[in-house]
């Protein structure tokens, strides 16, 4: 098993989007718990969900940082199977920022669409943190998208 310590645009991207995934999730859970005094109103039903695809997309973006970086695959075979594995992160990733717009579609409606919520302290900032992890989600799928387009680059230079 061969290292090489080579940055590239796509270890780079992969890198960050890891990172930005980490704080897409920390975020996510920050706005679910939003409300757990008052009985859980803000909650998240479907944050089990948006874990499990979190953390998978976090695996595929480790493992195509690691076939990135270790040289004990080689050929065809290599570089199809890290284009699947960052093609299944950012797909994993749009999955979890389609579910928690759908999840919090009703606070979004309250709070910035009829005003009904806009002075509860409790639903605003956990829609606050929403649009804030959504902003991580949003730069994690885009730090995946540069690394797919990284890769692609590299191997037509």
């Amino acid at each position: 098993m061969k290292f090489r310590f080579r940055i590239s645009c796509s270890t780079i991207a992969i890198l960050a989007a890891f990172l930005f995934t980490i704080l897409g999730l920390i975020f996510c859970c920050l706005s679910s718990s939003f409300g757990a005094a008052e009985g859980g109103v803000y909650g998240v039903d479907l944050i089990g969900m948006i874990i499990t695809f979190c953390v998978l997309a976090m695996i595929f973006e480790a493992a195509a940082f690691m076939m990135d970086c270790v040289d004990t695959i080689s050929g065809k075979l290599y570089m199809i199977l890290a284009d699947v594995l960052r093609f299944a992160a950012a797909a994993l990733l749009i999955a979890c920022f389609s579910v928690m717009v759908f999840a919090r579609g009703e606070l979004m409606g309250y709070i910035w669409f009829s005003d009904l919520e806009a002075n509860n302290a409790s639903a605003v900032s956990a829609l606050s943190m929403s649009v804030v992890a959504w902003v991580f989600l949003v730069l994690s799928v885009a730090g995946c998208a540069t690394s797919i387009y990284g890769s692609f680059c590299k191997k037509a230079g």
